[in-house]
């Protein structure tokens, strides 16, 4: 069983989603197994931040307040130094640290735009969104029909979203060429095992170093 399936259920199949959509975006728009293989890793540690977000707020039943949604967003620099101490490829360091970020400029955490964000984040939001709105585990909102995802994700392009990715996205979840998976899909569905494998030995890595980092923090 792997770190972020004991630390949240929720979070470890959001993750396994959102690497098979960022995979199967990326399989079909490039000819590139190792860019691909860098997007389904990242998608699988792209949430690993939220290890270190108090529970509290992490498990929250009600939308967060400002205050709480500021500690939620550090997540991503909680990424920045797990990721900081193995050996993970740049690129899906990269894409990992953007996710967040919107092709508008009013993303986080460094408020890039259009495509000063890397190839991978611009893909990591996308499929992280529309996995996020399909989500019925997301106990402060029911989840979204398809048709209203996809509505989402259209009314947003050049706002949060690569707007080429998007429709291209669209175009092969509408022609089933990208299935739609269920909030309880975790990956053993699909071809992702070995790619898996090793993002969830990372994660365990991650985790044996969680707890010297908070004692660190403590010291300060």
């Amino acid at each position: 069983m792997s770190i972020l399936e004991l630390y949240d259920n929720s979070l470890l199949g959001h993750s396994y989603r959102v690497s098979y959509y960022a995979g199967e975006l990326t399989k079909h728009c490039w000819d590139d197994e190792e860019l691909q293989k860098d997007v389904e890793e990242a998608a699988m540690l792209h949430d690993v931040g939220k290890l270190s977000i108090p529970k509290d707020i992490l498990y929250k039943k009600d939308r967060l307040t400002e205050e709480e949604f500021a500690i939620m967003k550090q997540h991503i620099s909680y990424a920045k130094h797990y990721l900081s101490l193995l050996s993970v490829n740049p690129r899906v360091c990269e894409g990992v640290l953007t996710h967040h970020e919107r092709w508008d400029g009013k993303g986080y955490p460094g408020g890039y735009e259009g495509e000063g964000i890397p190839l991978i984040g611009r893909i990591l939001c996308i499929a992280d969104s529309f996995d996020a709105m399909l989500d019925s585990n997301r106990v402060y909102k029911s989840a979204f029909s398809l048709d209203k995802a996809i509505r989402e994700l259209e009314e947003n392009k050049e706002k949060q979203f690569d707007a080429k990715l998007v429709e291209r996205f669209v175009a092969l979840v509408k022609n089933e060429k990208i299935k739609v998976l269920s909030s309880e899909d975790k990956g053993v569905a699909f071809s992702l095992e070995e790619k898996i494998a090793i993002a969830e030995k990372k994660v365990s890595k991650i985790a044996a170093e969680k707890k010297l980092y908070k004692e660190k923090e403590e010291l300060k």
